[in-house]
């Protein structure tokens, strides 16, 4: 949570599978989506990673972070949304383990793709994208 690296990219979403359960359950589509720029509309403070331990004893995200001014006012930056192609999933009342797992796998392969395909144009040839 804490590791900023400009080089790199960082999506976690590896045990995030509760949407695609519920869209396996109800036969909706995903629609992969991929927000180029939305890590530097803030900045994080230098005293970050030393609340790290408190953030893990209570389990929730402890962040110093600005925006302009100082202020918890985003940056202008621009941002390029780029939305994939609409994945078509099946409708299984009770999606099993594997079920589910094959559907985060098509998923990540999108969102990787869509970040592959169009980082260059926005200027991010240099960054790759971890997903963990």
């Amino acid at each position: 949570m804490y590791a900023i690296n400009p080089s790199t990219e960082r999506l976690h979403l590896n045990e995030r599978t509760g949407l695609l359960k519920l869209a396996l359950e109800t036969g909706a589509d995903i629609v992969p989506i991929y927000c180029f720029g939305n890590t530097d509309t803030f900045k994080l403070t230098k005293g970050c990673r030393s609340l790290q331990p408190i953030a893990r004893l209570f389990r929730t995200a402890l962040l110093l972070f600005y925006g302009r001014f100082g202020l918890p006012v985003s940056f202008e930056v621009p941002l390029l949304y780029v939305i994939g192609k609409a994945l078509r999933l099946p409708k299984i009342r009770h999606p099993s383990t594997q079920d589910i797992e094959a559907a985060q796998k098509q998923y990540l392969a999108a969102v990787q793709r869509i970040f592959n395909t169009y980082k260059g144009l926005y200027g991010w040839q240099h960054k790759s994208l971890e997903i963990v």
